[in-house]
């Protein structure tokens, strides 16, 4: 059931926001990640959240939706850059025209990419949407 949910976020990813290749200055690749929380408590979703809802709620078992923060950066090409979005840490890595993320001490892959970052209170669920753009 975790593979099945790993794939439909990878595929929403993919979906929801186009991946656009190098930047145009340096060669590097813009990344921005996005954490959102969802929740089996019944709720408002917040509106930043909202281009995630409808698939979220076909697929998961959630009832609200609430976006937490969000955090870009640049990855030279060739090189490497670390990012982190309310505490929760990635590094990035430009090799053979793609940027892979990898989350320190658990998995990774490459772009576009979704982590689940761990519980919240209440049953929630972090997940941290990875893309370049």
């Amino acid at each position: 059931m975790r593979t099945t949910k790993l794939i439909f976020f990878l595929i929403l990813a993919a979906c929801l926001v186009p991946v656009l290749g190098s930047a145009a200055q340096g060669g590097g690749t813009r990344v921005r990640a996005v954490l959102v929380i969802s929740s089996k408590e019944k709720g408002p979703t917040d509106p930043k959240a909202a281009p995630y809802v409808g698939e979220l709620r076909a697929n998961l078992r959630y009832e609200s939706f609430r976006y937490v923060g969000e955090n870009s950066t640049t990855v030279p090409a060739g090189g490497k850059a670390s990012l982190e979005v309310q505490g929760r840490r990635l590094e990035l890595q430009s090799e053979g025209g793609g940027v892979f993320a990898r989350i320190p001490g658990g998995g990774g892959g490459p772009l576009p990419t979704v982590f689940n970052v761990g519980g919240a209170d209440k049953g929630g669920v972090y997940f941290l949407v990875v893309q370049a753009n």
